[in-house]
């Protein structure tokens, strides 16, 4: 009997072994593996990261896995077409991996053999394909005019006319080059954004997003309104963590999204809610999205820096939705939640400290230590350490397992988006439209700052249609910002303006995918959803003009300034919200439409003067 027994538990250790040895979870591991040597300098082995042969090597660790997670597997001969593709994608990742050190020292950028152009142009047809199979059809058609405008840009307008290339020049560059794939977006991904992808999502697999929305249900359940500021807390927590708008809307509005219409919203208002809060959360410091890595790239800053400049916006925005919930409930007479729904806050805490550990683990390092790119790794050893101090907290073999799962699928969904990105980067490089594009622009405005801010919003929205937020925000970081800034403009402001302005096709129609996604959770019409998220989303189209013409805002500039001006704004965004709603929070009276419009139009009048005067105070 003692032999069967050994014999059950070698057979328990290989089958656990070969799931491990699984790609999902093998590929998933090695870069993770790979980029904690980078970032702390893991002096055996980090001379064979040298160069581009860090950022190749991951790119065959994680790339592969877009045809594991996201190529259609309808019949037997697509899915060994997918698996046939994914072995090939790490084998040209592999090959410049290798030779990386040869590529650099013998100038294939410039003069490439033949067997590394061929290895080139397979690397970037894979690429293209898994564009399309994470971001669609826009993202790829967007990722192919632009990566491809080398070819033809001599036939096009002024506007976008620049140097003309061959193809094997073109395909030369965008692999090879250090400005296109393996670029900045590229970069970015590698040294900073992994490590925060790791943190959020180790935080989410083993429970995090449940405890924050506990915690939110003890803190605010009871209140009027109280689902819905349930729903405005815990979307904000969670979206810090996930970076998607869609994913936070379907994780917790599958839950706030009932409980609010229990309470008494209707279906299209608490669809809009939850939309409105989870587009927001993508922009909640400490832990944003993708594109305030990249932003801290393009200006050369510390993502501390970002994380300084967007804390107040995001206050003044949630501060506003927040007041229009309270407003729309006392107006409606909407209670808090039964008491039996409400969870005990020592219980919450007791069971969920851990995570409130480890977030103020990631902000000690951030902000003492300033430690910005190991801080998340810091914070992830310390949440899994303590987790293994409780037997019911500490991770078993299928949690791990579904732990690296989720973390290849996350970290290859926006790496592949961001390798796309990197080919229009590369493009406006190569033909030097990047740098023409922001001069003609001015001439063209004539230098009036309100034209082409209106033409960077109106961009924003139209490219956020069909392009990721990071994408949209890149693109016009490149031919719109510069133009702003020549004219004396802030530049953290400048960029906040179309991180901010790119998360507005989120919940405003015709597209509007945040709202969508929630309002087939309350099963209301779309359209409904999306026209009340903008008047519950007004927070975002004022706050980006104000990065711009007040600085102070975003807490650029003298501190005395900066506390005075953001006070006058959240009177200002107070009193829009109160309008909006018509309802006045101090003495819980409604208002007729008269009254709303004047105090609409108060708060406006504030955030005008602070506009156009606070620049000469």
């Amino acid at each position: 009997m003692r032999i069967f027994s050994y014999v059950s538990s070698i057979f328990e250790l290989m089958t656990s072994f070969g799931r491990i040895l699984n790609p999902k979870v093998l590929l998933p591991g090695i870069g993770i593996m790979i980029s904690v040597i980078e970032v702390f300098q893991v002096s055996y082995f980090t001379h064979f990261l040298v160069g581009q042969a860090y950022l190749f090597l991951l790119m065959s660790c994680f790339l592969p896995l877009s045809f594991v997670y996201f190529w259609p597997s309808n019949n037997k001969f697509l899915v060994m077409l997918g698996k046939s593709l994914s072995i090939i994608s790490f084998s040209c990742g592999f090959y410049f991996f290798l030779t990386a050190s040869s590529a650099f020292y013998q100038g294939w950028e410039v003069k490439a053999p033949l067997h590394a152009l061929i290895f080139a142009f397979l690397l970037l047809i894979l690429v293209l394909i898994s564009v399309r199979l994470v971001g669609g059809w826009p993202l790829l058609v967007t990722c192919l005019f632009f990566g491809l405008l080398p070819l033809y840009t001599a036939y096009m307008p002024n506007l976008l006319k620049g140097v003309p290339y061959s193809l094997w020049s073109l395909v030369t560059f965008h692999v090879l080059g250090t400005e296109s794939l393996v670029g900045l977006p590229m970069r970015v991904v590698a040294r900073i954004l992994i490590g925060y992808l790791v943190f959020g999502v180790i935080l989410m697999v083993t429970g995090g997003g449940k405890f924050f929305l506990n915690f939110a249900l003890s803190l605010l359940g009871k209140y009027r309104g109280g689902a819905a500021k349930v729903s405005i807390f815990s979307s904000a927590f969670f979206g810090s963590l996930s970076g998607s708008v869609v994913a936070n809307v379907i994780t917790t509005g599958s839950f706030t999204i009932p409980a609010m219409m229990r309470s008494g919203f209707p279906g299209f208002y608490a669809a809009a809610v939850e939309a409105c809060a989870s587009t927001g959360g993508v922009l909640m410091p400490p832990v944003m999205g993708a594109t305030a890595f990249i932003m801290a790239e393009f200006l050369n800053t510390s993502y501390l820096n970002v994380i300084k400049a967007a804390f107040i916006p995001s206050l003044l925005y949630y501060l506003t939705l927040f007041l229009q919930v309270d407003c729309y409930s006392g107006k409606n007479k909407i209670s808090g939640l039964p008491s039996h729904q409400i969870p005990s806050l020592r219980t919450t805490l007791k069971h969920g400290w851990h995570y409130i550990v480890s977030f103020a683990a990631l902000i000690f390092f951030l902000a003492i230590y300033r430690l910005e790119i190991q801080a998340p790794f810091y914070a992830s050893a310390v949440l899994l350490a303590l987790m293994t101090l409780r037997k019911d907290t500490r991770l078993s073999l299928d949690q791990f397992i579904l732990l690296m799962e989720k973390l290849g699928e996350t970290i290859s969904n926006i790496m592949i988006t961001l390798l796309g990105v990197g080919l229009i980067i590369g493009s406006l490089s190569m033909t030097g439209i990047a740098f023409s594009f922001a001069g003609q622009l001015t001439d063209i405005a004539g230098g009036n700052i309100f034209y082409l801010l209106g033409l960077g919003a109106a961009g924003s929205y139209v490219l956020g249609m069909g392009m990721t937020v990071s994408a949209c925000y890149i693109f016009l970081a490149l031919v719109l910002a510069p133009a702003i800034i020549q004219l004396g403009f802030n530049p953290m402001g400048v960029h906040l303006f179309f991180m901010y302005c790119g998360m507005l096709s989120y919940i405003t129609p015709p597209v509007a995918i945040g709202a969508f996604s929630a309002a087939s959770i309350a099963g209301a019409r779309p359209m409904t959803v999306g026209v009340t998220a903008m008047r519950l989303g007004v927070g975002m189209w004022v706050l980006p003009f104000m990065f711009v013409l007040c600085p102070s805002v975003i807490l650029q500039g003298a501190i005395w300034k900066a506390m005075l001006i953001v006070a006058a704004s959240a009177t200002a965004f107070m009193l829009i919200a109160q309008g909006a709603e018509g309802f006045i929070v101090l003495s819980s009276r409604k208002i007729g439409l008269v009254a709303r419009i004047i105090v609409g139009l108060v708060g406006l009048g504030i955030l005008f003067i602070i506009a156009v005067f606070a620049r000469k105070i």
